[in-house]
């Protein structure tokens, strides 16, 4: 009897639990869904012992989101904030992890920031003439190369203020921006001295240095129109002498430019194809790509990859430079995957 109103009692304590949590359960709302704190921005160390991260989430009295960002052992846990509330962007550990760098507004340009990753207040390391793009630290350590927009002259700058700002497109706005042209540089982190690298009329694309700090490879075009991605073309320049190579002629869009770990090859993300795709029950345009290889000092491809109807994107090399990690996807945002191939 004693078993049987201790079973009884049990029964209606689990039911009355289970009727009040699904009480409880409701519909998400649009107040939920902006409560939620996003974490991203995740970056390892280069000794793998450190975790960088950012957490974003919903200041309802001043009706925008909040942007903290932190550290955290790599072992787990408490996580320490790491970055002022001024924050930055364009997060990087130097090569030997002693340093961490970011980007950061100062006169409405974009500067680069440097701070010690044990910690302590960061410094601005860059002063450049205009907004610093793009930027990457030479494997050594020594020095940052990165790109930025070319100056207005006097004449131009006066003209732009009168009102002489138009931008012509090929289509609609589409969140479409003024563009400039822009320069590689190499800024020394001793000497704090800047070296311009090209000197051109050419938007700068994407970037790498070689291992030995040498060479850098670089996409670039001669023409700012919307739709002329595809006359980006490769080039390979000398640090020292700044004798430049144009290495590919073939008007396709390169990108994700990466070297070898032994310097010798560049993998990189090329177009290959498009197909008309209903999306959003719309019929569009898709363009796929498939990795390539280039071997830099006899100009010869390799086609790494050959998978129809896919994209694939950010090849990179493993330490020993045998094999290559990249994402890839068929155009469904829930087909994201990791895989990797063999060279």
């Amino acid at each position: 009897m004693k078993k049987l109103v201790t079973l009884c009692f049990l029964l209606f304590f689990v039911s009355g639990f289970i009727l009040a949590e699904e009480k409880a359960r409701r519909p998400m709302t649009t107040d939920d869904a902006l409560n939620m704190a996003s974490v991203g921005g995740g970056l390892i160390s280069p000794d793998s012992k450190w975790v960088f991260f950012t957490k974003s989430e919903l200041d309802w009295e001043k009706n925008k989101r909040k942007t903290t960002y932190y550290m955290i052992s790599a072992e787990g846990g408490k996580a320490f904030q790491y970055i002022g509330k001024d924050g930055g962007s364009s997060f990087q550990f130097s090569p030997d992890g002693k340093h961490f760098t970011f980007k950061r507004t100062v006169d409405k340009k974009s500067q680069v920031f440097i701070m010690r990753t044990s910690g302590g207040e960061a410094v601005q390391l860059t002063k450049h003439e205009t907004s610093v793009g793009s930027y990457k630290w030479s494997k050594d350590s020594a020095k940052i190369f990165f790109s930025a927009s070319e100056p207005r002259s006097k004449e131009e700058e006066k003209k732009y203020k009168a009102g002489y700002d138009a931008i012509f497109v090929d289509e609609g706005p589409n969140g479409q921006r003024e563009g400039k042209w822009s320069n590689l540089w190499m800024f020394d982190v001793k000497s704090k001295k800047e070296t311009k690298i090209t000197d051109e009329k050419s938007l700068m694309g994407r970037f790498d240095i070689s291992p030995d700090g040498k060479r850098v490879i670089f996409t670039a075009r001669q023409s700012n129109r919307r739709n002329d991605g595809y006359k980006s073309e490769i080039y390979i320049i000398n640090v020292s002498d700044r004798l430049k190579i144009r290495l590919t002629d073939n008007k396709v869009s390169e990108g994700s430019l990466t070297w070898a770990p032994d310097g010798k090859k560049i993998i990189m993300g090329c177009i290959v194809g498009a197909e008309a795709k209903e999306m959003n029950g719309e019929i569009q345009e898709r363009y796929y790509q498939d990795i390539y290889a280039l071997d830099v000092e006899a100009g010869e491809f390799k086609r790494l990859t050959d998978t129809l109807s896919t994209q694939e994107f950010y090849p990179q090399y493993s330490p020993d430079g045998s094999k290559i990690a990249y994402v890839a996807s068929n155009h469904d945002p829930d087909t994201w995957e990791v895989t990797s191939v063999c060279i």
